[in-house]
């Protein structure tokens, strides 16, 4: 009887003790701190081959729309811009520049990929950028009633 009394008090006395609270506190705050950090830092990315991947099509674009330029060049300048901007990631993107009848340029840049995090699973995204361009210098219809080179005068 005296050894359960014993062990009694002993755990109410461990039960009132707060000794070691901070460290059991910074354990849990700091897995959530981490994982914030980690959300954050893929927030960053995802962010970052949006911006490269639109700027890049949309310079791409522009080069194949200009004058002499080509749907070929536009492509390789929008590969040359990703691959500055996000490295080998950039082998990942698709790129299509289609020179429209219509006197216009449209291109396309898009990737899907899928990030694997450990204890959450996979997470699939996708980044796509459009552009759409008239050609440079393309006659826009004839010469205005009062001589004005402009087609709506």
């Amino acid at each position: 009887m005296r050894r359960i009394l014993f062990l009694l008090e002993r755990f109410k006395r461990l039960v009132r003790d707060h000794r070691g609270q901070d460290l059991i506190e910074w354990t849990a705050s700091l897995a959530v701190f981490l994982m914030l950090c980690g959300a954050i830092a893929m927030y960053f990315w995802v962010w970052w081959n949006q911006a490269a991947a639109a700027g890049a099509v949309h310079d791409g674009t522009y080069l194949a729309a200009i004058r002499g330029g080509s749907a070929a060049e536009g492509a390789a300048r929008s590969q040359d811009m990703l691959q500055a901007a996000v490295g080998k990631f950039a082998n990942e993107y698709q790129i299509q520049f289609v020179t429209d009848p219509r006197k216009s340029v449209r291109g396309d840049v898009k990737t899907n990929k899928t990030f694997v995090i450990p204890f959450i699973g996979n997470l699939p995204y996708t980044i796509r950028a459009h552009s759409f361009q008239r050609l440079e210098r393309f006659y826009g219809g004839p010469i205005g009633k009062r001589g004005a080179n402009f087609w709506w005068w």
